[in-house]
């Protein structure tokens, strides 16, 4: 464990040079998991699936600049101004999984208007409170995106469709479970020339998801349950770590 020198800037001898880090479904404790990450500045992607943050770990994670990948899938404690921290610092981010997190109002309005412009990835399922003039603010301060995840977000309706309209690189879409959103509004994606996956599970009656297959020839429906978008291991083999394998 690293000597503990100041809340920010370890010295040459403390700092590691870890740069991939999977702390997903750890039992820390507040102080350890602080240590860890003041002691790893150089990480590069992150994984703090399902772990409880404090406000100071989250400032902490701001500190990592060179941050390319973070999950915080279903991380625990993340606060507004933990969130403008990680945001501040994290500027290079191009993949963030921040679903099912409980955010509240000012978390998710502070995700929307400071996510990094080049952001590629992004999944922020389970926002039950995301609004469309939210999804339009993520739209314009994200014009990059390759994919996205807005499946349980269960506010959203025909307006959010019509921002989602001005992604035009975005090549997966989910939809999930977003009950207000009619087939009919679904055809409008039509339109997203770059659009190759759409995820709409749990909405649609055989029929009426056949109809939406012939109204979208170009885009294939329901192919992938579930979402990588960050996650460090993917399937059932875990061979690997963010594509780089740890065993044969």
């Amino acid at each position: 464990m690293c000597s503990q020198i100041g809340p920010w800037s370890p010295t040459k001898a403390d700092a590691s040079r870890v740069q991939y880090l999977d702390l997903s479904m750890s039992s820390l404790e507040p102080r350890t998991l602080e240590h860890a990450l003041r002691a790893c500045p150089a990480l590069r992607k992150l994984s703090l699936e399902s772990v409880r943050l404090s406000e100071h770990a989250q400032h902490l994670v701001g500190n990592c600049k060179n941050l390319e990948t973070l999950n915080l899938t279903m991380a625990r404690g993340i606060t507004a101004e933990g969130l403008t921290s990680i945001l501040e610092g994290c500027t290079g981010l191009q993949s963030l999984n921040i679903s099912w997190c409980n955010l509240s109002e000012a978390a998710l309005n502070v995700l929307v208007t400071m996510l990094p412009p080049k952001l590629q990835r992004l999944n922020v399922s389970g926002a039950r409170i995301m609004t469309d003039e939210m999804v339009a603010r993520l739209v314009g301060r994200c014009p990059r995106l390759l994919e996205l995840d807005l499946s349980d977000c269960s506010r959203l309706g025909v307006a959010a469709l019509g921002a989602l309209g001005a992604l035009r690189r975005l090549e997966h879409l989910a939809l999930s479970r977003c009950y207000l959103l009619p087939p009919h509004a679904l055809t409008k994606l039509s339109s997203m020339t770059s659009l190759q996956y759409l995820e709409v599970w749990g909405m649609l009656q055989t029929g009426s998801l056949n109809a939406l297959r012939s109204a979208l020839p170009a885009i294939q429906l329901n192919q992938f349950m579930f979402s990588a978008i960050a996650r460090p291991t993917v399937g059932a083999r875990r061979t690997s770590i963010w594509g780089l394998r740890t065993r044969d």
